[in-house]
């Protein structure tokens, strides 16, 4: 014992090691609900799908170098968040372990506890316990409710980022000073004579996890000018700002601090902006109503608000179900005491006159300041969400804290009693945040559609269908949507394009889709079983219909299916979102289509055609890129021998056409790039049920 005592206990890394585990514990106790309800996120298998696309240290390096927004649906370019934490922790877990990517989420959520309390205690000096204070209402608050359910983004590991690199530019910037003849109150005496900044690992550690950070995501941009402006605060004193900012010319050092924050800032900002050719994504969203009608969310989702105060303002996402949360009436009386308390705090600081008073002043200026720097993104492309508040949460949770741990201290004055009160409090936050958590994960529970989706998505990882031995790269699997009709909560899938696109509305779409890491199919664009049986390459088609009503289908769908029928299943589901394998009741219900609507299926062979055919029966065009449209149509027309296909790019617009003959093919004058010719064979495709 004596040894421990005199060895383990007295290592440096001891009390750190034994407040994280305390964190980390605390974090975990508070959220197990959250663990155990287990939430899969719709987009989670768009996840895999794209990381099943690098294969080596380069595949990911590209992904860096060459900024792409993922997905039509995941407009964000995000490449830690998308793809490196992904390629780290997913050959020691497993695609599915879902629960496991939860405990990192929380993870990253107990580090950011960790370094807050310590930031705090650099930004307030000599005041302690107000850190718990901060922190047990950054882990309560209900904005941050999806935040700690969803584990897409690791949501919380860019806070922990932006934390750390904020954390050990104060430390630098307490290391160094900018001038020998630094004085409060004779600010003329201070001569532009310079000290050399030291301990410049801690800067230049800082700006690598600044540059982390916003490739987690990029809100994080917004810590460039929250470093500038601590810069900027913390080496004020008492003096007019020409002069000091004479003084901050005058200081070689100071002057290259700002210069590398201002360039690396610049520099992220390019590079996020890459991503979006022209800003389409972002400008589309930049008109006042709708920057005032996310005031007014911000005002509801951060201070439980009930009503708009901003009669004009207007939500851009209104109809998002996942940006609804709930506050509980302990949570609003709650948040509401400390508004008070943080208020009355700061007038208290700056009323109240002491030798500490100007350290305080510049702590409270400087997180202010910062609140309002954050918010600078959600309310200019209007796209706050309550979880992209997260960092303004931050910011005003360190200033909660210190004002009630300030006010204790000026109305008990006794050490003792303060600590015990802040505490006694943090301790009372955390019971709100039990109650907090189980009310929105009952709203996520009981969403008319969500519900189900979300049982869909879970049993499909969980408990798929055993028949992943019979799949194989060519096999065709069809999702039998019969009471969702909701293809994104789906896994983030999409119906074929048959269904609602015409041929302008393709070549559109194909465009924007250009700039995007991952595109749709348009037939193909399943990703639930793809990502449950860990097969990337599985043809997977939804579609809303029901197999007993088979006659509602179309007959280009019913013909896809035909073609594939010898390799072709079927998953249903029923209401309590558990799947079954239908594939025997599919394929007799698909026969008896093709025989009642007299479908004619026939092989082809193909080849690549270098010409036009001289005489063409008839042109038809298509409107997604899909010889199987054309194929159809020559195999329902008996005089039909085959046909060429052409999907072409003349003067930037795409050719979609097939050309069909009742002869053999003959080449005529007219070129044709990228052109395939179709001839029918006699014998018929055999089908075999199975």
């Amino acid at each position: 014992m004596e040894f421990i005592k005199k060895t383990i206990l007295r290592l440096p890394i001891f009390r750190p090691f034994i407040q994280i585990i305390f964190l980390l514990s605390l974090v975990l106790v508070v959220n197990h609900s959250v663990i155990a309800f287990n939430l899969m996120y719709p987009e989670q298998p768009t996840i895999y799908l794209a990381n099943q696309g690098i294969h080596s240290l380069g595949d990911l390096l590209n992904i860096y170098l060459h900024p792409k927004l993922l997905h039509t649906n995941i407009p964000f370019f995000r490449p830690s968040g998308h793809f490196l934490i992904y390629q780290i922790i997913t050959p020691l877990l497993g695609w599915h372990n879902t629960k496991a990517f939860i405990l990192i989420n929380l993870f990253f959520l107990s580090m950011t506890g960790y370094f807050l309390i310590r930031l705090y205690s650099r930004l307030f000096p000599s005041y302690r316990f107000g850190g718990w204070v901060a922190f047990s209402i950054y882990l309560m608050h209900p904005a941050l409710s999806i935040s700690r359910l969803t584990i897409m983004h690791f949501e919380f590991a860019y806070v922990f980022f932006l934390t750390l690199s904020l954390y050990l530019f104060v430390v630098f910037c307490e290391k160094n000073t900018l001038c020998p003849c630094e004085r409060e109150h004779h600010p003329a005496r201070i001569q532009p004579d310079v000290i050399p900044f030291r301990h410049y690992f801690l800067f230049f550690a800082s700006l690598f996890l600044y540059v982390l950070a916003v490739t987690f995501k990029e809100p994080a941009v917004m810590l460039g000018p929250v470093l500038m402006c601590y810069f900027l605060i913390h080496f004020y004193t008492r003096q007019s700002p020409w002069r000091y900012l004479y003084r901050l010319a005058g200081h070689r050092d100071a002057r290259k601090v700002i210069t590398i924050i201002t360039l690396t800032s610049a520099a992220l900002g390019i590079y996020l902006l890459a991503s979006w050719p022209g800003l389409e994504y972002g400008v589309k969203n930049v008109n006042y109503r709708h920057t005032l009608g996310t005031v007014n969310a911000f005002l509801k989702d951060v201070f439980g608000v009930t009503h708009d105060y901003i009669p004009s303002g207007i939500l851009a996402f209104p109809d998002l179900a996942w940006r609804t949360i709930i506050f509980t009436a302990s949570a609003r009386l709650l948040i509401w005491a400390l508004i008070w308390a943080a208020l009355l705090g700061t007038l208290g600081v700056w009323i109240y006159r002491s030798d500490d008073s100007m350290v305080y002043k510049k702590s409270l200026a400087f997180l202010y300041a910062s609140s309002i720097l954050f918010l600078v993104l959600p309310f200019s492309w209007a796209m706050g969400a309550p979880w992209h508040y997260s960092l303004t949460l931050l910011c005003l949770s360190v200033i909660a804290g210190f004002c009630v741990e300030r006010l204790a201290h000026k109305t008990i004055g006794k050490y003792a009693w303060v600590r015990l009160l802040c505490l006694s409090l943090s301790f009372c936050i955390l019971c709100v945040a039990f109650d907090v958590n189980r009310v929105n994960i009952d709203k996520y529970a009981s969403l008319a559609n969500g519900s189900l989706g979300l049982a869909l998505n879970r049993n499909a990882v969980l408990r798929p269908p055993a028949i992943k031995s019979r799949l194989n790269p060519d096999s065709l699997l069809v999702i039998e949507d019969s009471l969702l009709h909701n293809d994104y909560l789906m896994g983030n899938s999409a119906y074929p394009f048959l269904l609602f696109l015409g041929s302008g509305e393709y070549e559109l779409l194909e465009n924007r889709q250009k700039k995007f890491y991952l595109s749709f199919h348009h037939t193909y664009s399943g990703t639930l079983f793809r990502y449950a049986y860990l097969m990337p390459g599985l043809k997977e088609e939804v579609y809303p219909f029901q197999i007993e009503r088979m006659e509602e289908v179309p007959n280009e769908i019913l013909y896809n299916w035909l073609l594939h029928y010898n390799n072709i299943f079927a998953f249903g589901y029923d209401k309590q979102g558990v799947w079954y394998d239908k594939s025997q009741l599919f394929k007799q219900r698909v026969l008896k289509e093709e025989s009642s609507r007299r479908l004619r299926v026939n092989a082809y062979h193909s080849f690549r055609a270098a010409m036009m055919p001289k005489m063409a029966s008839y042109i038809r065009q298509i409107p997604v890129p899909d010889e199987q449209l054309c194929r159809f149509t020559c195999d329902q027309d008996e005089s039909c021998r085959g046909f060429l296909y052409q999907n072409t790019v003349v003067n930037q617009h795409v050719m979609m056409q097939c050309y069909f003959y009742e002869s053999a093919f003959t080449p005529g004058d007219l070129p044709c790039k990228d052109c395939l010719a179709f001839v029918k064979e006699e014998t018929k495709k055999p089908r075999v049920l199975v």
